[in-house]
Order: structure tokens, then sequence, then C-alpha cells
């Protein structure tokens, strides 16, 4: 069993687009995984919290057990 939870990063901008300063799509997240009693706990991060950034994690490439996670929708591709 692995427990996964992703995290936004806002360390040196505030994400904004320079000519509307509207936010940007895609803003870099941290994940983190873990097991249960945290004999295994790995942290990485991604460009965006976008299904594809979730799945090039590589989190289900050989390993098929439980994931326990949030509701968010990028996590459920991992659903069994």
């Amino acid at each position: 069993m692995l427990c996964g939870d992703e995290s936004p990063i806002h360390v040196l901008t505030n994400d904004l687009d320079d000519n509307s300063s509207e936010p940007v799509g895609g803003a870099p997240h941290a994940v983190t995984l873990r097991t249960p009693d945290a004999r295994l706990v790995w942290y990485t991060a991604m460009p965006s919290r976008s299904k594809a950034s979730m799945a090039d994690l590589g989190v289900r490439d050989d390993w098929h057990g439980f994931l326990v996670r949030d509701d968010y929708v990028g996590w459920r591709q991992f659903d069994l």
C-alpha cells in the first residue's frame, strides 16, 4: 500500500502571466508517496497537477498494490 498526495509550490514567483497578470496554468507541484509505516518516503517534483504529469511519475509501472489518496481526479487513473 502507498499513500500519495500533491501540493503546489510557489517559491520564487507568483506564477502569473507576464502579459495579463492572470494565474498561469500548470503551476509546479511537489508529490509525496509513502508507505503507511513510513519505511518508504519518496518526494519528487512535477511541472503541473495534470493527469499526464501524474502518469509520468511512474507510480503504477511495476507495482500493483493499493494507492490511498484524496479525491483529486488526477489520482483516479491509478485505481484498480
